[in-house]
């Protein structure tokens, strides 16, 4: 078997078909695959075959609404390999399968695909399941089947790619520091660390704890000890006294970056002192096409050209060839069926009961929808619009809410966040429409990017390194309303780009508080400041977010009357949110840049 794939693409989630992700990485990493199979470029993915996929999300049944986590996984179908290769944990042998899972274009008319090689292990009974556990599901809270699902995707990754015939893998890209063990796979097998630096490309996508695994060297050498070189020579890459994937991956990559400017920006100030961070670039994320509704998507073709869905740089004409009328018509029916699954009874979740909660809310089709969803995180802070809750209370004629998402099961700081929104739910129940979108995945995310009128993103200053929900919300002419963090930061135009990208305030949204300067950095990140200065931003963006709903977010909503097709004020900015940012905050552009970077780092891909 061979295989013409010149780069490969390591992750532990992919949000193919909605089955093996946990979040935004996930969904990111599957939109950049899809945006690969779409422009023909030779790339494998590289991801774990769980034995249990995504989760399904259930808020406890007696209105304490506690997040709950059913059993029933979940699970990707994928065509067996007979390859296997060994894998030495803890002394022991495990041996490795693969299953493959084909990511075809989604342009009409083509059927070239992208292979996602999914890793598996392979029992002493001959059955292909995970031995041990190693890897029941994705991100475990145990240490041991952390680590050694990092060990199966970054060096057994390297192997079965190998075993599978993948012979001329010129760049090994690690999306995330879960596959940093790859490049000591990469070493041993070359006898050159410094060669094998050359082809290792990293991408870091958040600055929290919990996205930065590090483990004892202790316990590192003892699961690892069959593949870890000299630990004292490990140590001496990293520089620390624990195992940690984010500064292995720095130290081992010959390029890596964050992914958008004021992210990047931020982990060098974090992270100073990990190695070769103050080389670290910035490649901006970006969302497939496939998150554009079929009316809006069928609008572009008409009035741009079907060339959009393989060039959506070309988006950035709407301003000129997309009237008010025709953006407002487009963006209706989108609005008609997120009304449709928020009121339908027979949108239920598993056990029957109404997925999207709320409190006797009703959909009003004259009010402006507003949309939450994401990751439950404390520092996403989603009650932040019931900051001032009276004066919230006084927009409920005007305004309705829709919220959705999962925390991760061992984040009880996340499930405590969902509790609060339900308490604000009941309390507002006789003044504003809220509803809480329960089990949150892809089709209930399209709704939302699709058929909200303004995307709401809330969190704490320098925490959220990129945010891709904007972006696909942005794909679909619905405005930002953010905090200026991640992506939503004031930017000049790029590349081959004529317009600026991010925020522009009234032009594509609107900010919640001020633009952040790098000078901020130590005021909101250092420990002496950082207690104070989070207590001030909490009220300051509490004030700014009801202040704006009041004085202009609502009032250029409600220009024009309540027939939809007459809010022409507001269709400039769904246009120029669509021709600044749709056209920019695309995966395509996304893998199209990684591409020329690796060419430049002299591959021939």
């Amino acid at each position: 078997m061979t295989n013409d794939a010149k780069v490969a693409y390591y992750c532990m989630e992919f949000g193919i078909d909605g089955l093996i992700y946990n979040g935004g990485l996930g969904v990111l990493a599957g939109d950049f695959i899809k945006s690969c199979a779409d422009l023909k470029l030779p790339i494998v993915g590289v991801g774990l075959n769980y034995s249990n996929g995504n989760w399904h999300q259930s808020l406890s049944p007696d209105n304490n609404f506690w997040q709950e986590k059913w059993n029933d996984f979940m699970r990707i179908s994928v065509d067996m390999h007979p390859e296997s290769v060994s894998l030495g944990v803890q002394g022991r042998n495990v041996n490795l399968t693969a299953g493959q899972y084909k990511v075809f274009s989604s342009i009409p008319g083509e059927s070239n695909f992208v292979p996602l090689e999914l890793i598996g292990t392979k029992g002493n009974n001959g059955n292909r399941h995970w031995d041990d556990n190693i890897a029941n599901e994705l991100y475990p809270g145990e240490d041991y089947n952390k680590l050694v699902q990092q060990h199966v995707l970054g060096t057994g990754g390297v192997r079965m790619l190998e075993a599978l015939g993948y012979n001329d893998i010129l760049v090994d890209h690690m999306n995330e520091g879960h596959a940093a063990l790859l490049g000591l796979e990469r070493a041993r097998k070359s006898g050159n660390l410094e060669e094998a630096m050359k082809h290792i490309v990293f991408t870091t996508h958040t600055a929290v704890p919990a996205g930065r695994p590090s483990f004892d060297w202790r316990f590192a050498e003892d699961i690892l000890r069959d593949s870890l070189p000299d630990p004292s020579y490990l140590q001496e890459l990293t520089g620390d006294s624990n195992l940690d994937l984010m500064k292995l991956a720095l130290a081992l990559a010959d390029k890596s970056f964050g992914v958008s400017w004021l992210h990047t920006e931020v982990s060098k100030y974090q992270f100073m002192g990990y190695p070769k961070i103050a080389k670290l670039s910035s490649k901006d994320n970006g969302v497939h096409p496939y998150w554009a509704s079929t009316e809006i998507a069928e609008l572009y073709d008409q009035q741009i050209g079907i060339e959009w869905r393989k060039e959506p740089r070309l988006l950035e004409q709407v301003i000129d060839k997309v009237s008010d009328e025709q953006v407002l018509q487009a963006h209706e029916p989108a609005r008609e069926r997120l009304a449709n699954f928020l009121s339908n009874e027979k949108s239920t979740n598993r056990n029957g009961s109404q997925r999207a909660k709320n409190f006797g809310a009703s959909y009003d089709s004259n009010k402006l929808t507003i949309g939450f969803a994401r990751r439950f995180a404390t520092y996403k802070q989603a009650t932040l619009i019931f900051k001032e809750l009276d004066r919230l209370r006084d927009l409920g004629d005007d305004l309705q809410i829709v919220f959705a998402g999962k925390s991760h099961p061992a984040d009880d700081g996340g499930k405590g966040v969902i509790r609060e929104v339900f308490e604000y739910m009941r309390e507002l129940q006789d003044d504003v429409n809220i509803w809480f979108v329960e089990d949150y995945d892809l089709r209930s995310g399209r709704y939302m990017v699709q058929g909200v009128d303004l995307w709401m993103n809330t969190p704490k200053i320098f925490e959220e390194a990129s945010g891709t929900s904007g972006m696909k919300a942005a794909l679909n002419g619905v405005p930002q309303f953010s905090v200026a963090d991640g992506w939503w930061y004031p930017q000049d135009a790029s590349r081959n780009y004529h317009r600026e990208h991010g925020l522009i305030e009234g032009v594509t949204g609107w900010s919640i508080g001020n633009v952040p300067g790098l000078e901020d950095l130590k005021y909101f990140l250092d420990d002496s400041t950082r207690d104070f200065a989070r207590e001030k931003e909490w009220d300051l963006h509490g004030e700014s977010l009801i202040y704006k709903l009041e004085n202009e977010i609502i009032p250029l909503w409600k220009s024009g009357g309540n027939n939809l097709v007459d809010k022409k004020d507001w269709a400039k900015v769904m246009k120029g949110n669509i021709a600044h940012n749709g056209a920019w905050y695309t995966s395509h552009r996304m893998a199209e840049e990684y591409m020329d970077l690796y060419r430049s780092m002299g591959h021939d891909v």
